[in-house]
């Protein structure tokens, strides 16, 4: 008697990804189409738009959540983990980064918070040489701010202008950092249900 056993393959890590900067061509997107190519088979990244999300205030809050926000939140919440590629804009947080933050921590209706224990990794781009280690920061305390889980191994990408062609990623070094780099934050999110 001849018993065929069917594995069952688990399902992807579903990441969603939060480009901090609305430009079209902008150096972070670049980079995170790079990132949607060098994910790992087990792990799935989509972006989660916030280009139109209105700036938080109450007063929007009160008459209920735009479609933009709710869309956000939504994509937060079904995801199991959120990686934010940000700018750094004058040594500090791109107000679109901190906005879609302050949204995602407040409640909806009887869901609380989007983000809070959710694993949150940072990719911060710059064309300066010393991978935008003040936003990086600035992220780890943002994020802590809002209860999420961050990955304390952020990665900067320095010197962007010079490693891009045609708005690709093509520098092998950069592209090698950023495939290790989603497997450590895939490695991450393993560890995080593991302990749940």
């Amino acid at each position: 008697m001849n018993i065929e056993m069917n594995s069952v393959q688990p399902d992807p890590v579903s990441v969603v990804g939060v480009i901090g900067s609305l430009r079209k061509a902008s150096a972070n997107r670049l980079v995170f189409e790079a990132a949607t190519e060098l994910v790992e088979a087990g792990m799935s990244l989509m972006e989660a738009p916030i280009s139109t999300v209105p700036f938080y205030n109450g007063d929007i809050e009160e008459r209920g959540d735009p479609a933009s926000v709710l869309a956000l939140k939504a994509a937060v919440r079904e995801a199991d983990a959120v990686i934010f590629f940000t700018p750094e804009y004058n040594g500090g947080l791109p107000a679109v980064i901190k906005n879609a933050l302050d949204w995602l921590s407040r409640r909806s209706g009887d869901e609380g918070s989007a983000i809070a224990g959710k694993p949150v990794g940072v990719v911060a781009v710059t064309p300066g040489r010393h991978g935008a280690t003040r936003v990086r920061d600035e992220m780890a305390k943002a994020v802590a701010a809002v209860k999420a889980e961050h990955f304390e191994n952020s990665l900067g990408v320095s010197s962007i202008n010079h490693i891009t062609e045609a708005g690709v990623l093509v520098d092998p070094e950069a592209r090698e950092n950023l495939r290790a780099w989603l497997a450590e934050f895939h490695g991450f999110i393993a560890s995080r249900e593991q302990g749940e």
